[in-house]
């Protein structure tokens, strides 16, 4: 993560200007497919959040019971465009705490 490979830029949303100046994003698949993503919403937790590393509150496609948990908890957020977008989460390591 020190050289920001596999993610390692994740943990730049941790600052308020930097959240706010980059509102999307990119993945591209190792079969070369491209996905456009908007960021709405970063939260520190662990490792064993149910929340986020479960989706337990998605039923059905149906993700606005897991964006209004996330609005509730974290550092920063903006609505998202869509009323229940599908929704893909980047994780990275913090050393801040264990299982950070």
């Amino acid at each position: 993560m020190d050289n920001h490979g596999m993610f390692g830029d994740v943990t730049e949303f941790l600052d308020q200007k930097y959240f706010d100046e980059h509102k999307t994003g990119s993945l591209l698949t190792k079969d070369f497919k491209k996905y456009d993503l908007e960021v709405f919403a970063v939260l520190q937790t662990d490792a064993m959040d149910p929340d986020v590393y479960s989706m337990c509150l998605v039923s059905d496609g149906n993700t606005r019971p897991l964006i209004d948990s996330l609005r509730e908890r974290a550092k920063y957020f903006r609505e998202p465009s869509e009323e229940s977008p599908k929704i893909f989460s980047l994780s990275t390591c913090n050393s801040a705490e264990t299982d950070g």
